[in-house]
């Protein structure tokens, strides 16, 4: 297992999940993150990251719920990182729960 494809991996999540971010739940934040253009310019970039956050996940493990269980905890992650930073909604007790649950699985997946 070579540590820099699982550095890849998670830069491309960060990537993928912030322009997700910026797409689905920005309009929330911003009037310019309304659709249909955000979600137009940022497809294919976020498409991208995903699809090199795959490739590199499975040069890191070849193991398809790596992956799966990556993302799941990155994802989580981002979305709570910036509702927070950029709408305001704090991080409950639940949400640090949930978490830390699944850095808990990524942690046993390596």
């Amino acid at each position: 297992m070579n540590l820099s494809y699982l550095i890849y991996t998670i830069i491309c999540m960060i990537g993928g999940y912030s322009l997700a971010w910026l797409t689905q739940t920005g309009q929330i934040a911003w009037t310019w993150a309304k659709p249909p253009w955000p979600a137009v310019i940022m497809a294919a970039p976020t498409g991208l990251f995903f699809a090199y956050a795959a490739k590199y996940s499975f040069m890191f493990s070849n193991e398809a719920w790596f992956f799966k269980i990556m993302s799941h905890f990155m994802g989580t992650l981002i979305f709570a990182l910036f509702t927070w930073l950029f709408i305001g909604e704090g991080i409950d007790e639940k949400t640090f729960v949930s978490i830390l649950l699944c850095l808990i699985a990524v942690i046993i997946q390596l």
